[in-house]
C-alpha cells in the first residue's frame, strides 16, 4: 500500500487575552510515502503548531480548519482517505505511532523522565497493540531496543532517561 498526505488549506487559531492569532495559516502540500517534508522556520513560526495539529495533539482551546487527508493508495485508486482534521480523538489515538508519527523538536523531552526507558517503550506498545499479552510487549520492546542499537538493551530498559549518556554509544 502506498500512503499519501494531502493537507489543503490547514489553519491553525489559538485564543489569547487578546483574541486568536493563527500559527498555522492555510497550509497545503501533498507528501507521499517515502517522502520526507523538512519543515523550517523562525522559533514560533508555527512550525511545531503544524505538526501537532496533523496529529491531532494541539493544545485545548485551538480551532483547526483546512482539510488533512491520509490516503491509502492500491495502484491508482484510493481506497481510504480520512480527514485527520474531523476524526474524533479516540481514532486518531490508533492512527498515532502506526499510520503517523512526528518526531519531536527537543528529543530530550520525549522521554518520561520518572518512567524506565523499557516501561515507555513497553507502554507504547500496549496502547497500539491491544491482543498483545505482556511476554509479547516485553520481548517487542527489547527489540525495539536492540533495533535502536542501544548498547545492552536489557540493562538501558532498566534504567531511567537520565542514566543514558554519550558515553552509553
Amino acid at each position: 500500500m502506498m500512503m499519501r498526505l494531502d493537507v489543503r488549506g490547514l489553519t491553525v487559531e489559538l485564543p489569547t487575552q487578546s483574541g486568536w492569532i493563527r500559527p498555522v495559516n492555510e497550509i497545503s502540500f501533498t507528501l507521499a510515502e517515502g517522502e520526507t517534508l523538512g519543515i523550517v522556520g523562525e522559533s514560533g513560526s508555527g512550525k511545531t503548531m503544524l505538526s501537532l495539529a496533523l496529529m491531532g495533539l494541539e493544545p485545548p482551546g485551538a480551532r483547526r480548519k483546512g482539510e488533512a487527508w491520509l490516503h491509502e493508495r492500491d495502484g491508482a485508486a484510493d481506497r481510504r482517505g480520512l480527514n485527520l482534521v474531523t476524526t474524533d480523538p479516540a481514532h486518531m489515538r490508533t492512527l498515532r505511532g502506526r499510520e503517523i508519527a512526528m518526531i519531536f523538536q527537543e528529543p530530550m523531552t520525549a522521554l518520561n523522565p520518572l518512567m524506565r526507558i523499557g516501561a515507555q517503550v513497553e507502554e507504547a506498545i500496549r496502547i497500539h497493540e491491544h491482543d498483545a499479552n505482556e511476554n509479547e510487549i516485553h520481548r517487542r520492546g527489547m527489540r525495539s531496543l536492540e533495533q535502536a542499537a542501544l548498547p545492552e538493551p536489557a540493562l538501558r530498559a532498566r534504567q531511567y532517561p537520565h542514566q543514558l549518556s554519550a558515553q552509553a554509544f
